[in-house]
């Protein structure tokens, strides 16, 4: 059998060998991909996690300042505009 120069013979003893590594390495490729998106998915789940418990810490806090200081001015308001009250019915 003279395989060095038939194309087809040849390529009966090469293509199954070949087609074998192809297929392992797309499998490998595979289970790589696989595994990137794994770990992409779950390093991206503890960094939301983490940041959504940090911007809801900061949201508490900046809702409780801001209805401090909106209550702040609602009672500065009320005294002021109860002596303005009291000073016009003064002048009437």
């Amino acid at each position: 059998m003279d395989t060095l120069n038939d194309a087809e013979a040849a390529f009966e003893y090469m293509l199954p060998n070949a087609t074998k590594q192809v297929n392992y390495l797309g499998e490998e490729s595979a289970f790589f991909t696989s595994q990137a998106h794994k770990e992409t998915r779950r390093v991206t789940m503890i960094n939301y996690t983490m940041g959504r418990e940090h911007f809801v810490d900061m949201g508490e806090q900046m809702h409780k300042h801001i209805h401090g200081l909106t209550a702040g001015w609602g009672q500065f308001l009320d005294f002021y505009s109860d002596l303005n009250n009291a000073r016009k019915e003064s002048d009437d």
